[in-house]
């Protein structure tokens, strides 16, 4: 269940936002459906790279990874280190590509339905998410994907 709490929407902004979180959250199902991981991925995101082979051994410890890199947040990757995860809730921006890896399965749709109704993007629900500790989320180092500077997060 979805709500308009925050008035500074307007009408149009909160049906993209909306539009976005139940395109995230059905690929989610997906990852319940499959039994494998599942990559959600926003109309304004590109990949810059391809899917590398080391990338499964990354995000076992992980319920989402964040695969895309965007200009208003730069990722804090160590260009020395190798393929990494970062974790952290100022090493992501939106929710351009994300991975969701079936760790724990059903993590995700659980804390969707226990936190009905939902009154933030999906990126701002994830941050939450991830800030009281009930899902582990990382950054993967470097990015595959860019997400347009264009898009905006529309809540604070």
């Amino acid at each position: 269940r979805f709500t308009r709490t925050n008035r500074t929407l307007t009408a149009r902004s909160y049906l993209a936002q909306l539009g976005a979180f139940a395109s995230h959250a059905r690929a989610w199902a997906l990852v319940e459906a499959l039994g494998r991981p599942v990559i959600s991925m926003e109309f304004d995101t590109l990949p810059v790279a391809p899917w590398p082979a080391w990338a499964p051994k990354l995000y076992d410890d992980y319920d989402v990874l964040v695969l895309h890199e965007h200009n208003r947040q730069p990722l804090r990757c160590d260009p020395f280190r190798g393929p990494h995860v970062v974790e952290g809730n100022d090493t992501w921006f939106a929710a351009g590509a994300i991975l969701v890896t079936g760790t724990r399965p059903g993590i995700l749709l659980t804390r969707l339905q226990a936190s009905s109704p939902v009154d933030r993007p999906v990126d701002h629900w994830l941050a939450w998410m991830w800030a009281s500790g009930q899902l582990r989320i990382g950054t993967l180092c470097p990015p595959l994907f860019a997400q347009r500077d264009t898009h905006r997060s529309t809540l604070t």
